[in-house]
């Protein structure tokens, strides 16, 4: 991320916290964290921003100010995107288990939370900022600890029929995000730059880690197969990104120097 971010022209600013991917769904990562197949955008951002405090709100605190501060007014549900397309998910109503330790609905259920995708829009959606796709990013993992799976997996049968009427503005959302200032043309930008050296992790993927093909001292080219994937597993191949000799193979990653 480092050496990515100063091929961008490097941060303005000593305090900053990077998310790799979007500004809603993208994950804080650390300045450090190897670039992978699956790194996004990066987005630096100072880390007081609101967005950054959106982020790394404990889990406690949410629950505490959905307690007090959740009145029902079902905004959430209204913009969800899940629930436009059908799916039995009402936001609105799983945050009455943080504020009364139940839904109050006899069709209304904890494992619902699964059909959520962690979008975030509900939060931008909710005037008191609350945080109903954390509380659902919570309940499945305390559902998943337990062995509890996702039951849900019929198909909608109708998507909400004013669902084209509920779409969130983006220039609002944006405004919501904290990010207008930085809503600028930005062209891409042809990069020139070599790359003498890289580690190459073995996983970065869902599924087994790749398995080595190389030893020390190899020559490869570009585009070479390095690692494949282990018999009988699930993952992804390997390939070298640049052309170079093998130097390091262990500590889940491969490096290569050009």
């Amino acid at each position: 991320m480092r050496e990515a971010l100063a091929l961008a022209g490097g941060p303005t600013i000593s305090d900053f916290v990077i998310i790799n991917g979007g500004p809603m769904m993208g994950k804080l990562v650390g300045i450090d964290t190897t670039i992978t197949k699956g790194t996004k955008g990066l987005i630096v951002l100072p880390a007081d921003h609101p967005l950054i405090e959106s982020k790394t709100r404990k889990i406690e605190t949410s629950m505490r100010m959905a307690k007090m501060a959740c009145m029902q007014c079902s905004l959430c549900t209204e913009v969800c995107p899940r629930h436009a397309l059908g799916h039995n998910l009402s936001p609105h109503k799983l945050m009455r288990i943080a504020a009364y330790g139940g839904t109050l609905d006899a069709g209304e259920d904890v494992t619902n939370a699964f059909l959520c995708c962690e979008c975030g829009l509900c939060q931008y959606a909710c005037v008191m900022d609350l945080q109903p796709w954390k509380l659902n990013q919570y309940f499945k993992r305390q559902l998943g600890g337990k062995g509890i799976k996702n039951p849900h997996h019929e198909q909608p049968t109708a998507a909400d029929p004013f669902k084209k009427d509920k779409q969130f503005n983006v220039h609002r959302l944006i405004a919501r995000l904290g990010l207008t200032d930085f809503d600028v043309p930005a062209p891409m930008e042809p990069c020139e730059a070599t790359f003498n050296e890289v580690n190459l992790l073995l996983s970065q993927h869902i599924g087994a880690p790749s398995a080595p093909v190389v030893v020390v001292g190899d020559k490869v080219k570009r585009g070479d197969l390095i690692a494949e994937i282990p018999e009988g597993k699930l993952g992804a191949r390997l390939f070298s990104s640049i052309d170079g000799e093998v130097t390091a193979v262990g500590d889940g990653k491969i490096t290569i120097r050009g």
